[in-house]
């Protein structure tokens, strides 16, 4: 019965193929875009100005490794981590 438990857990560990840097990424880049919508209509201060170069570098840190993806493989990516 032990031996039961362990191979369900190592098959239900192993099935998740989620990249969580990939969807840390993804949630930086969002982060950035929702914010600086709102510079559309206006011109942003210096404060906010410092806050998109902070976002800017923290979706740069995030998203490093993934620079020469290819498409296909980033879709596939993002739908893992919207599930």
């Amino acid at each position: 019965m032990k031996y039961i438990s362990i191979i369900t857990l190592l098959i239900l560990t192993s099935c998740s193929n989620k990249d969580e840097q990939f969807c840390k990424c993804l949630t930086a880049g969002e982060e950035l875009n929702e914010y600086t919508q709102q510079f559309f209509d206006k011109l942003p201060s210096s404060e906010e100005e410092s806050k998109v170069s902070e976002l800017k570098e923290t979706k740069k840190a995030a998203c490093k490794d993934y620079q020469m993806m290819s498409g296909d493989i980033m879709r596939q990516k993002k739908s893992e981590c919207e599930n």
